[in-house]
């Protein structure tokens, strides 16, 4: 290795490209740190994904409220669920505060408005349902970690990242809320892991058969296999709606 001028190293590689013995100087560069990650202040949360109440849609459902939030989903285990909220749903107003969504930009009125409670506090939701006006409470939850607040792991000798599933991650991949699994969330092009198979957002199921449900024991399990001489470390992944064993050969990798 030689450095040049501003501190980075080379090394002279030799590749064989079309029946030609290639040389090429390729630059080694110390991979930048990770950004830091400042943890949110966690508000109050409902769980459930709600529309604006546009005219049109008010004139359809037959309300004559100039505006609300009509529920669309609802995440499994959230305050809404437990409070007994239904898709269909339209929030009218909270503590008597008028829910003011009637744009299709209006997407998070709703949100911003439950934002304004303490976690743990209990507001009374005004609801439109099945053609009759109700009261009902609600207990609010706190908001759940976001995606980048999630622990994680980079592999840099397999050339891939993992990292633990987020609520929004089981809601979007419409995931059993008993799901276990650590989530790829990136693959070097090219790279040792990608050479293997491995893609952006498996799910890994088992490492070597056993279970895994956090990027912890993803690393034990390699690092097992790794001191234990392993050629091959076996991960048992979901794609979409299927699942597949990944064999990732580990001769290059040191415990």
């Amino acid at each position: 290795l030689d450095p040049t001028p501003d501190g980075v190293k080379t090394v002279l590689a030799s590749v064989r490209r079309d029946g030609e013995l290639v040389a090429s100087v390729v630059e080694l560069r110390k991979a930048k740190e990770p950004p830091s990650i400042t943890p949110e202040v966690r508000k109050a949360w409902l769980g459930a994904f709600s529309q604006p109440l546009t005219p049109k849609l008010a004139t359809q459902l037959g309300i004559t409220a100039e505006a609300g939030a009509r529920i669309t989903r609802i995440y499994p285990n959230a305050p809404a669920e437990a409070a007994g909220l239904r898709v269909g749903d339209v929030v009218l107003a909270l503590d008597g505060d008028p829910v003011m969504a009637r744009r299709i930009e209006d997407m998070e009125v709703l949100a911003r408005q439950i934002r304004q409670y303490r976690p743990g506090t209990e507001a009374v939701f005004s609801l439109w349902r099945d053609g009759k006006a109700i009261e009902l409470p609600v207990k609010l939850g706190r908001e759940p970690l976001p995606t980048a607040e999630m622990a994680r792991w980079e592999d840099e000798q397999l050339e891939f990242e993992a990292r633990e599933l987020a609520v929004d991650d089981s809601v979007r991949m419409q995931l059993s809320p008993d799901f276990k699994a650590v989530l790829i969330s990136e693959v070097v092009p090219a790279g040792w892991a990608a050479l293997a198979g491995l893609h952006p957002s498996d799910l890994v199921l088992a490492a070597d058969a056993h279970p895994i449900s956090t990027v912890a024991e993803l690393k034990a399990s390699r690092d097992a296999a790794v001191r234990g001489g392993a050629h091959w470390w076996v991960l048992h992944v979901q794609r979409a709606r299927e699942t597949l064993f990944v064999e990732i050969n580990l001769k290059p990798v040191t415990p």
